[in-house]
């Protein structure tokens, strides 16, 4: 029997995931300044289209998160759920 060791768990109110480990952290780091850098270059690209800007970031964060979660699924402890306390 293998021993899986967990990158994230489950958060105890709302939907979403935590790191629990260093390994969830440090995903959790490249994850933000990824966004971070995407986000400056779409906004030194698209500084004079607001409404590009908008649509356009909207997309890449609603992708990434899904990403995200899709690629943190595998080293996440139980199922991604509405959680309500304990």
């Amino acid at each position: 029997m293998t021993h899986q060791k967990y990158w994230f768990r489950q958060k105890t109110y709302g939907y979403g995931i935590t790191p629990c480990s260093w390994q969830g952290w440090l995903v959790t780091l490249i994850y933000i300044l990824v966004l971070i850098l995407i986000s400056v270059g779409i906004t030194n690209q698209y500084e004079n289209q607001p409404g590009v800007l908008i649509a356009l970031s909207s997309v890449i964060i609603l992708a990434s998160v899904y990403i995200f979660l899709k690629l943190t699924k595998p080293v996440t402890q139980g199922e991604l759920k509405w959680r309500w306390g304990k």
